[in-house]
């Protein structure tokens, strides 16, 4: 709608003209900015994708196949509770890392 409209009908609201594109949507008001959700850095590649990895050796499908047996124990648990115990303590690794990095 045009300001003329807003004017003469009283109201008191402002529509700001349109730009030479003739748009006026709203981001075209603001700069464009990247994805907080995609990291930045090489660092922060390395962070995703190496916990997203540990992170996949943890989960139903590979775990109940490779790693779900009892007989040879390690630091005294069975193996899938050292195996397990060995691939958080990464995970929290690479948290520590990420985070100690800066990304």
């Amino acid at each position: 709608l045009s300001s003329a409209f807003f004017e003469s009908s009283g109201s008191s609201l402002i529509v700001p003209p349109a730009k030479a594109s003739g748009s006026i949507m709203p981001s075209d008001d603001y700069p464009r900015f990247r994805s907080h959700f995609r990291p930045r850095t090489r660092d922060g590649r390395i962070a995703v994708i190496s916990f997203l990895v540990l992170f996949a050796l943890t989960q139903p499908p590979f775990v109940h196949t490779v790693a779900n047996r009892i007989s040879p124990w390690l630091l005294g648990l069975p193996f899938l509770y050292a195996y397990l115990l060995i691939i958080y303590i990464a995970l929290i690794g690479v948290l520590i890392w990420a985070q100690r990095r800066g990304v």
